[in-house]
């Protein structure tokens, strides 16, 4: 490679992670900035969560709601429901009066930048050790542990009174070393058995039937050796898919200490019934997520273990799906 363009490209990754450092150049200091890894639901959290905000940063434009709303009781509805912004403004009488408010009086900005999962782990690394970034982030509660160690995020004790925290689940209250790190606005991204429904009327309840049911749904429809359709499809390379059948087989991925306990029959046991399932050509000898969305989208697959964020895609792709439990292991 000609030293030019490694010049070139060295300076390019140099500005980048500038940029990421100093929070993408340029930030208004006035400005709240949200970062999530959800484009649904978590935007439309967000944007309830931000509608909300212009509201306490304004005590005028709450007001000025309630005086405009065909019902004023609606007001307090509007607000425990998160709305998005937009929904508010629909609820006045005359839209342009908020319109006219909005030109008179300067608030506070909000926004939110969408990144994949891994990307906002990375890029928020980046940026608050740099001494920047965003003021909150919008992510699964695995990034607690590392942003936690780095020391790049805040307790949030200081910032939530003890009556408002009671309204949260406790589950919902991600805590670390003694304090509150995180929020969760849902409490899950279980894993479901989602099944098309017009090649299996009803989704096997354990792993005997599952077995049973996969040598009659995947076929060979042409005769050429290969299946066409599978019973079952999975992202059965990535761990976070692996736990249902580790709990299954009777083990778990750390002890009450955090220790590792991955050295256990139950974990030997759970990965020989998943290649036992590959051997007998139920699940595919290979899957990761986008095959397996592909293959299920397609009707090639008769079930598919996801979670909810794969099911709005699957209903769009035409697919009639029922939910189900994941088999129990038998």
């Amino acid at each position: 490679m000609p030293r030019l363009t490694l010049v070139v490209l060295a300076a390019f990754l140099l500005l980048t992670v500038y940029l990421l450092a100093t929070g993408q150049s340029g930030r208004d200091p006035n400005e709240l900035v949200i970062w999530t890894q959800d484009r649904a639901p978590g935007r439309v959290v967000l944007d309830g969560l931000l509608g909300k905000y212009m509201l306490e940063v304004n005590p005028g434009l709450a007001e000025l709601i309630r005086q405009n709303l065909k019902n004023p009781a609606d007001f307090d509805r509007l607000i425990r429901s998160n709305p998005r912004p937009v929904d508010i403004k629909r609820s006045l009488k005359d839209g342009r009066v908020l319109d006219q408010y909005m030109k008179q009086h300067t608030i506070q900005r909000a926004s939110h930048i969408y990144y994949e999962t891994e990307e906002i782990r990375h890029n928020f690394i980046i940026a608050a050790l740099g001494g920047s970034g965003p003021d909150l982030v919008y992510g699964p509660a695995d990034m607690v542990g590392p942003f936690h160690d780095m020391k790049i995020i805040q307790p949030l004790e200081d910032f939530f009174p003890q009556e408002e925290l009671v309204n949260f689940d406790p589950m919902g209250q991600v805590r670390l070393a003694g304090h509150l790190y995180m929020l969760a606005d849902r409490i899950g991204n279980h894993l479901t058995l989602v099944y098309n429904k017009k090649l299996l009327p009803q989704p096997p309840q354990t792993t005997d039937e599952l077995i049973a049911l996969g040598k009659k749904l995947t076929k060979d429809l042409d005769g050429n050796g290969s299946p066409d359709q599978y019973a079952l499809v999975w992202n059965f390379i990535e761990p976070f898919f692996f736990i249902p059948f580790l709990g299954g087989f009777g083990g778990w991925v750390m002890d009450e200490n955090a220790h590792p306990t991955l050295d256990t029959e139950a974990t030997i046991n759970a990965c020989k019934f998943i290649l036992e399932l590959r051997e007998k050509k139920i699940i595919p000898y290979e899957a990761d997520q986008d095959l397996a969305n592909q293959l299920f989208k397609q009707q090639k697959a008769a079930m598919i273990i996801d979670g909810p964020w794969g099911w709005g895609g699957y209903v769009e792709a035409g697919v009639d799906i029922g939910l189900a439990r994941i088999p129990e292991v038998s």
